[in-house]
């Protein structure tokens, strides 16, 4: 597993190892920023996920998923870190 020392670091690994589509998390599913299309769980698999802490505040917290398609699409999604407990909960709860 690849490590990294802050979100943009790891937006730009993601990037240079073919995760190249840009997805955000919303509640049921997660939307593609330039074609505005959705995934649901059962259409992707969570390859990798990083997680990256404030410096002055929880509130700073982030998370990004490395993401697969079926298709071998690879995309990445982040999102702040208190959004992703209910991400979890749902994606535990489809699958």
């Amino acid at each position: 597993m690849e490590y990294y020392n802050d979100l943009m670091e790891a937006i730009d690994g993601l990037k240079a190892r073919g995760y190249d589509r840009d997805f955000n998390l919303t509640s049921d599913c997660l939307v593609c920023k330039k074609s505005n299309s959705k995934l649901y769980p059962d259409q992707f698999n969570v390859d990798a996920f990083y997680r990256f802490e404030g410096m002055s505040s929880t509130d700073d917290n982030s998370i990004i998923y490395a993401i697969s398609l079926s298709d071998g699409t690879k995309a990445s999604a982040s999102a702040k870190a208190q959004f992703t407990n209910t991400l979890m909960l749902f994606l535990i709860c489809i699958k």
